[in-house]
């Protein structure tokens, strides 16, 4: 009875702190992540409408914007820039929308 008694809280103990380490969200890196945010260029998608790739691409670098990647099955350029030239594309016609680029985070190594 009491070799039963120890088996459950041993096993309710591993269970309560493997569920706590698992929540974890990992040690901090070295150095300031804001300063780092800060210094990376902005990037937002531009999704331009069926069609008018070519008009998009002109309108970007009218507008001083940088192309820096693109995904053609989604109709979507990735660009770097001001928010205030990125927001002008959406006047645009070929230009659907534009949104920033989501900014990823390492949790762990």
């Amino acid at each position: 009875m009491v070799n039963k008694f120890i088996l459950c809280s041993v096993l309710l103990l591993v269970g309560i702190t493997g569920s706590v380490f698992a929540n974890s969200q990992g040690f901090s890196f070295p150095g300031n992540k804001e300063e780092n945010l800060e210094q990376a260029p902005s990037r937002y998608f531009v999704k331009y409408l069926d069609g008018q790739e070519h008009e998009a691409r002109m309108l970007i670098t009218q507008a001083g914007l940088n192309i820096v990647d693109e995904l053609p099955k989604d109709q979507v350029l990735v660009v770097e820039g001001d928010l205030k030239q990125v927001k002008a594309l959406v006047h645009g016609s070929p230009i659907e929308y534009t949104e920033p680029v989501p900014i990823r985070n390492l949790l762990s190594q």
